[in-house]
């Protein structure tokens, strides 16, 4: 398995877990990390906001915290 296929459903699960509604696979999008910033993989949260009913910087610290 994939590290981008491991981290994709990890997301999901989490997404499930933290705001109880069935996430499309549409929504979760992994990219590379631009250059200008550290790490490999990037998780785009801009399409998760509606879900979260938060900001994006909120709703990437409660999903990096679990």
């Amino acid at each position: 398995m994939s590290v981008e296929k491991l981290i994709f459903d990890s997301v999901k699960s989490i997404l499930n877990e933290l705001y109880g509604n069935a996430i499309t696979d549409n929504q979760i999008q992994i990219n590379k990390t631009r250059k200008d910033f550290d790490g490999d993989l990037t998780l785009v949260v801009f399409p998760l906001l509606k879900l979260s009913k938060k900001g994006p910087e909120q709703t990437a610290e409660e999903i990096g915290n679990k």
